[in-house]
């Protein structure tokens, strides 16, 4: 399978990252024993927490769309369900610093 191009947004959030000390991988797959090939943008094992940047959600992208939204929605569930916490920012959340933020309150001041 193709590696994935990394856009701004995934190059910034990796950054992001580095800077508060966070272990993370990268389209990490976590879904194999259910016999899916879906993969989290990025998966911070010390924290069992996926992390997916959704883009287009101005535009129409494939978030937004009826299909897309709703395969969105199925692999989220199934995420849950096999123990995964997941977030989901926009590629604007990212690049603004907000996903940054949050995860600083939410994981580095807590740990």
């Amino acid at each position: 399978m193709k590696a994935k191009l990394k856009n701004e947004a995934n190059l910034c959030l990796e950054k992001h990252l580095r800077e508060l000390h966070v272990r993370f991988e990268a389209e990490y797959p976590f879904a194999r024993i259910i016999g899916r090939r879906w993969k989290f943008d990025y998966f911070l094992p010390e924290y069992h927490l996926g992390i997916e940047i959704n883009g287009g959600i101005w535009t129409r992208g494939r978030h937004t769309r009826g299909k897309g939204f709703q395969e969105d929605m199925m692999k989220k569930n199934h995420a849950t369900m096999l123990g995964y916490r997941v977030l989901e920012f926009s590629t604007e959340d990212v690049e603004r610093g907000r996903a940054k933020a949050f995860l600083l309150v939410h994981l580095v001041r807590k740990s």
